[in-house]
């Protein structure tokens, strides 16, 4: 009953991105008030609101990269000391399941940021372009929150709101790539 309900509140989330690219703040919040009715976690989901809607300059989003990449090679090492430090009940059991699901999101989120430079370096994608915009900086959170909070104890529960953006970004990362290229593939 308890996914059943997180699962409703997730597909409420994917429904308020929406209001995120047409800069409605107010739905929003209706639409993640509605979704904490069926699960509390959702509430997190607030303050995304804003961190979508940042601008950064370029050099920027390649610096994140860039210190992303190196903490995702070392991962497996601060797991360990943070578990042992914050969590240490759970150390032989360290949630591995969610550590190997994560890593996949790694590695998808590293393609995806690779991409994204690719995109912004050729002009494909304009920060300017405020769908753009939330489409790229939900590629970076997607990827930070898998590389920094993977060893918090469910987490997973929280990357479900994130996860799901995928649905809505990975085809716009395509549809700019162009056809000649993804026929190649």
């Amino acid at each position: 009953m308890n996914l059943t309900r997180q699962f409703i509140a997730v597909a409420l989330i994917l429904y308020a991105y929406s209001f995120v690219i047409d800069k409605k703040f107010i739905k929003y919040a209706i639409t993640v008030g509605l979704a904490s009715l069926f699960h509390q976690t959702v509430l997190l989901m607030l303050p995304l609101y804003f961190l979508l809607r940042i601008k950064l300059r370029p050099v920027y989003y390649l610096i994140l990269a860039i210190i992303s990449g190196v903490i995702a090679l070392f991962q497996s090492q601060i797991i360990n000391t943070l578990v042992v430090a914050f969590y240490p009940q759970y150390y032989n059991e360290t949630f591995v399941g969610d550590r190997i699901i994560s890593s996949y999101y790694i590695i998808l989120g590293v393609f995806l940021l690779a991409l994204v430079i690719y995109l912004l370096k050729t002009k494909k994608m304009k920060l300017s372009n405020i769908a753009d915009r939330v489409y790229i900086n939900l590629v970076f959170i997607i990827s930070l929150a898998h590389i920094f909070f993977v060893w918090i104890p469910l987490s997973n529960r929280i990357f479900l709101y994130l996860d799901i953006a995928l649905i809505l970004i990975i085809p716009r990362m395509l549809s700019l790539v162009g056809k000649k290229y993804i026929h190649n593939i």
